[in-house]
């Protein structure tokens, strides 16, 4: 089975679980780029990580959850995006059991929005996620109509200045979208990745955007499947190693920090 045949699987919901074996079977593309000196590693910080995050470490915890249902639509995979499952790797409903209001993007624009609340369970967030996937839905809608598997024909950059165009949507959220929905070369800024690369030098924290774009696209030479995995593991090693203070002590990363420790940064 290939790369991408995986990521679409039934595996492509419970990421965290998963990802070292998409990694592993990425290796093959990474051994290609030379990281072996410290100089390789300071010129392409992004390859670096991504090979040392090959292999499984300890301190990562794979997460539970349930399998996702095979070969998920866009649209349900946008669904699991809002609710944050493939960010979090939270436990939640397969997609193939999603029902109404959450099925169909015509079915959730035309709900009211108690029920796409209800459809997402009690949560802090809950109503903030539920008001931003119907208007996504109405988007959708505007954008594909109601076909569940829509093609995202044309440029990031245009589906980028697209779902920014929705109240609601950020940087982060369009470039999420844009890499596990879209399947298109963009870095979700997160604040886990933020803190990652300022901390052992990649980047400034004053930096622009479309530096950071640059940053992670680049360094994975636009490969999906590289970013979709890379930026699994930020995710976790920001809720496990670095956090608003850095526990560097068994991280995996810790390796390719400056000589004299993680720089310090504000958020």
């Amino acid at each position: 089975m290939s790369l991408a045949e995986a990521i679409l699987s039934d595996h492509v919901f419970s990421v965290f679980r998963s990802t070292w074996r998409i990694l592993d079977r990425y290796q093959s593309h990474i051994r290609d780029v030379n990281v072996n000196s410290s100089d390789d590693m300071a010129q392409n910080p992004i390859a670096a990580s991504l090979e040392i995050l090959a292999e499984p470490v300890s301190g990562i915890r794979s997460s539970g959850g349930r399998e996702a249902a095979r070969n998920p639509t866009l649209w349900h995979r946008l669904v699991e995006v809002i609710r944050g499952s493939i960010r979090t790797g939270r436990t939640s409903k397969p997609v193939a059991d999603l029902s109404y209001p959450l099925s169909s993007p015509q079915e959730c624009a035309d709900a009211h929005l108690e029920e796409i609340e209800e459809a997402f369970g009690k949560s802090s967030r809950g109503s903030n996620q539920a008001a931003l996937l119907k208007k996504l839905a109405g988007w959708w809608m505007t954008s594909f109509g109601n076909e569940l598997d829509a093609e995202w024909d044309g440029s990031t950059d245009r589906w980028r200045e697209s779902l920014r165009s929705i109240r609601g949507v950020n940087h982060e959220t369009a470039d999420r979208l844009l890499l596990w929905v879209a399947e298109k070369p963009a870095w979700p800024v997160s604040r886990a990745s933020i803190r990652i690369a300022c901390r052992h030098g990649w980047i400034e924290p004053t930096a622009e955007y479309d530096e950071w774009q640059s940053l992670f696209v680049r360094g994975c030479d636009s490969n999906v499947d590289a970013l979709r995995a890379l930026s699994s593991r930020f995710d976790e090693i920001g809720r496990t190693h670095c956090g608003p203070k850095p526990k560097c002590e068994g991280c995996p990363l810790a390796p390719l920090l400056p000589s004299g420790g993680p720089r310090e940064m504000f958020d």
